[in-house]
């Protein structure tokens, strides 16, 4: 693997972990009721602001329509891959149900980055070096719920 997929494969990976972890944290994690108190304890726990809270609010209101990242459509593709692999498919098919797994990829990485770059604007250095700590002690979305 060249550099480039190397540095490609583990920014992804770490865009993946933190963005995951911040989308949790931006639709308040858990479910019914749960979800808002969680919210609210996290917020708490990185200081946020009330113009933090705001805009935090403001940006989840106007992102709430846009496609999410949909990791059964990658299962599918995968699916598909798999079994058109066992079923003898042509090269060129092969090629063309990769080409869509890698754009699905791509429009998934995109928007990870976009909510990266929102929560890197968004917190003080403080607050995102405690997001990343509490992420490498294991009470990040990886490892449960944050708590």
């Amino acid at each position: 693997m060249n550099l480039l997929k190397k540095s490609t494969l583990v920014m992804s990976i770490f865009t993946l972990s933190l963005l995951a972890s911040g989308q949790a944290f931006a639709r308040g994690g858990g479910k019914g009721g749960e979800g808002k108190g969680k919210f609210m304890k996290f917020m708490k726990e990185l200081n946020l602001t009330e113009e933090q809270i705001k805009k935090l609010k403001e940006h989840r209101k106007a992102n709430k329509d846009k496609p999410k990242g949909n990791r059964g459509e990658m299962k599918a593709y995968r699916d598909e891959m798999s079994k058109a692999f066992i079923n003898g498919a042509s090269d060129s098919e092969l090629k063309a149900i990769n080409q869509r797994m890698q754009t699905a990829q791509q429009q998934m990485n995109e928007r990870r980055l976009e909510k990266m770059i929102f929560f890197k604007n968004l917190l003080t250095k403080e607050q995102r070096q405690k997001f990343m700590d509490k992420r490498k002690s294991g009470k990040g979305r990886g490892k449960g719920k944050w708590k």
